[in-house]
């Protein structure tokens, strides 16, 4: 796929992020990228540009590997670099769960598409008066998942060898956090709780 076709498609379908009448629209997306040819592909594009890994606290361990597909964003001007295509796209290696006893929101609208692997997913359905509910989602190979500021979730099982996905990012709408006894607690008074926090090595303002 030449990456001129895959821009082009890729600015269409960000368009739809978070529509729910366009769900088919990128589920059909999602099992094309998906193709283990065009994974493939995807994944030795993106791995050109590294992005700041995620490790545990004392660097030994990695969490999550990050690489560049498309960095939209200028972050010295807080502001898209491209008005044309505001969006980030990243690919990500999940090689472990989180281990943050809490579950954490993200400072954007994203999509996120499983290109290889798979993992499961736990997501705040409410709150009552005996605490916090909670789904627990299969992500499989060509399936795709909104991600909204305010909704909260935690990977609680990654499959042997990880999870590649593709990761495409709105500009940032506000801080992300933990929830922690029903109250949203910023990234970095959380990440400065050794007790609490596993991946306090996370990057200021973006998860």
């Amino acid at each position: 796929m030449p990456p001129s076709v895959f821009v082009i498609a890729l600015r269409r379908l960000t368009l739809l992020i978070g529509a729910p009448m366009k769900e088919t629209l990128w589920r059909a997306f999602a099992v094309i990228v998906s193709r283990p040819c065009v994974a493939a592909w995807i994944i030795r594009r993106a791995q050109r540009t590294p992005y700041q890994h995620i490790t545990s606290a004392d660097g030994q361990e990695r969490y999550m590997g990050r690489w560049w597909l498309f960095d939209g964003y200028d972050r010295a001007r807080q502001q898209p670099k491209h008005r044309w295509f505001p969006w980030s796209v990243r690919v990500h290696h999940i090689l472990c769960e989180d281990r943050d006893r809490d579950l954490h929101d993200h400072p954007w609208h994203a999509r996120t598409i499983i290109l290889q692997g798979g993992y499961v997913e736990l997501r705040l359905i409410m709150i009552n008066t005996h605490g916090q509910v909670t789904e627990r989602i299969e992500r499989r190979t060509g399936t795709c998942a909104a991600l909204r500021p305010g909704e909260y979730h935690r990977i609680d099982q990654v499959a042997a060898g990880g999870a590649y996905t593709l990761f495409i990012t709105c500009p940032k709408s506000c801080d992300w956090g933990f929830l922690v006894n029903g109250v949203k607690v910023p990234w970095d008074v959380y990440t400065a709780d050794d007790s609490a926090s596993f991946e306090s090595s996370r990057v200021a303002g973006d998860k």
